[in-house]
């Protein structure tokens, strides 16, 4: 039985292998009593508009389940605990076990937690039944198995193969999965899995408009401005006494970087998350000197979905082609100004060394070419590329940079620009040839998202529209198998299938940063949190 907190062996000390750099202020060394109020503003590139944890993007899910549910497991946070390390703590669930096997997972709830008393919820216990229900709506089964849906759940993968949830009494709750399932309890621990309560649905049909949980924020609405900012305010129920100590937090949305760096410097913006422009960074670290920062390489490398059921994606030989034209070392030196790496298919940092990657991934232009004569393929054909603003500057710049390196074995590109929506619904729909998608941290911390989530066929984010059963297999391998060396031997197989098959284009990792003003206190970024503010920080000004 895990009473505290368990170090997840099997996902992060295997899989990562660069050491982020942390700086915190002077003034953290002893932060001292914590002090309740103030508003607390950090910076957004994009303005959310789905309020349901299972209908937006993940990273959507992911910024409204941070603030307003909570899960039943979390990940330790403060300054004992490195950056990179994956701790599991208690959330909801004060205890919890595993059965031999893998299938079964039990959870002690804590008692007289409570929900928001927002109607219609009103302030009533959370209790076992509320995490059946969540887990049944996740996971679409139970009574959801037949629901129409107006979008793909975007986070079912991470409850796929779910059996039943069972309730003996109010504060246990016992998830069965049909096989064994490695990667539950990180999973359990991310915002994504929130327990949220049925009432909402009940009265609206649907979860689009009213977020509603026992997280320590909840979102005030009415303040919330299109294109501009989203508020969230304290929750004065919270179940853990004390906290949160900030009255509010505001996130503010700038989609230009440079901007962005101009607020924080005018102390316009106290948290600045995931700024992967090196130019902004260093006039950050300028003019800001005694601000907090992390420095890590981002699991997510610059990736290019495509649609391998739309020619010329169809035959291996162009797929090849692709990847035997991109110059890995160029993306490096030019985007990351050498601080980046290596990135290969489905290979998170720490699954292969660089000496491996550079084996599998070598850059043969003439190769590439003589791939694409087999292929018949006709140099004149052009490649649509999507891309929306909102993704950034350095996306842009960096799909140019491909664009001028396959230029020279005779593929062309050609950049179609749409907004965030249009792009998304087209990616969904598989309406596309090739749709990029930018570097940054995890969205999650164990591979299991870019094995299973990515290629498996019953996965909604499933974009390549791959269905190939060796994948397929490897992909339900991995997750049933609980020793981690072996699961990372699975991996690495996975990632080499991944390459030689060219079912999609990694180039390179890029290093990210989050910096935070020297007032900001008990702000202690991780890996698996992304550096959300939490219900432990404060302002000291």
């Amino acid at each position: 039985m895990r009473r505290t907190c368990v170090i997840l062996l099997g996902v992060m000390a295997v899989a990562v292998g660069c050491a982020p750099q942390v700086q915190r202020p002077a003034t953290q060394d002893a932060e001292g009593q914590p002090k309740s109020g103030g508003v607390l503003k950090m910076r957004e590139s994009v303005y959310f508009t789905n309020l349901d944890p299972t209908q937006g993007l993940r990273g959507e899910a992911s910024f409204i389940s941070n603030f307003v549910f909570d899960s039943l497991l979390g990940f330790k946070s403060d300054p004992t605990v490195k950056y990179d390390d994956v701790l599991l703590a208690p959330r909801l669930a004060e205890r919890w076990e595993a059965a031999p096997g893998g299938k079964a997972y039990t959870f002690r709830l804590r008692k007289g937690v409570k929900f928001a008393n927002l109607p219609p919820v009103n302030g009533r216990e959370l209790t076992s039944a509320d995490v059946k229900w969540s887990f049944e709506y996740i996971a679409r089964t139970g009574p959801f198995k037949d629901v129409k849906f107006p979008k793909a759940n975007q986070i079912a993968f991470k409850l796929q193969g779910l059996d039943r949830v069972e309730t003996p009494d109010p504060y246990t709750a016992v998830v069965y999965f049909k096989n064994p399932y490695a990667p539950f309890l990180t999973y359990a621990a991310t915002t994504h899995l929130g327990v949220m309560p049925h009432e909402v649905y009940d009265a609206d049909g649907h979860l689009n408009d009213r977020p509603i949980g026992s997280g320590p924020w909840q979102a005030d609405l009415q303040r919330w401005q299109a294109d501009s900012r989203m508020v969230f305010k304290k929750n004065p129920d919270y179940w853990d006494a004390g906290k949160p100590y900030l009255d509010e937090v505001q996130g503010l949305v700038i989609t230009d970087d440079a901007a962005a760096v101009a607020a924080f410097q005018a102390k316009q913006i106290d948290v600045f998350r995931d700024i992967d422009s090196l130019e902004g960074v260093e006039r950050m670290q300028a003019a800001v000197p005694g601000a907090g920062s992390v420095k890590y390489l981002g699991w997510n490398a610059l990736r290019f979905y495509y649609n391998i059921n739309v020619p010329p994606f169809t035959d291996v030989r162009f797929r090849r082609a692709m990847n035997l034209a991109t110059d890995r070392d160029e993306f490096v030196r030019v985007s990351t100004k050498g601080q980046g790496a290596w990135a290969m298919n489905g290979a998170v940092p720490g699954v292969f060394t660089d000496a491996e990657l550079r084996q599998l991934l070598p850059y043969k232009p003439e190769e590439a070419k003589r791939l694409l004569r087999e292929a018949g393929y006709d140099p004149s054909t052009e490649i649509e590329t999507l891309y929306t603003t909102g993704y950034g500057q350095q996306l842009l710049s960096d799909i140019q940079l491909l664009q001028a390196q396959l230029k020279k074995v005779g593929i062309q590109i050609k950049i179609v620009t749409l907004d965030r929506t249009d792009l998304s619904n087209r990616r969904r729909q598989g309406d596309y040839m090739m749709a990029p998608t930018g570097v940054g941290p995890a969205l999650e911390p164990d591979p299991d998202v870019y094995f299973y989530s990515y290629f498996h066929p019953k996965s909604g984010t499933n974009y390549y529209k791959v269905d190939d059963p060796k994948l397929t297999q490897l992909a339900e391998e991995q997750r049933a198998e609980p020793d981690p060396i072996k699961r990372k031997e699975i991996w690495r197989q996975e990632a080499r299938y991944i390459n030689e098959m060219g079912y999609a284009l990694w180039t390179h990792h890029a290093p990210g940063f989050d910096f935070w003003q020297a007032h900001v206190k008990g702000h202690h970024p991780n890996v698996a949190t992304r550096g959300y503010p939490t219900r432990d920080v404060w302002l000291d000004r």
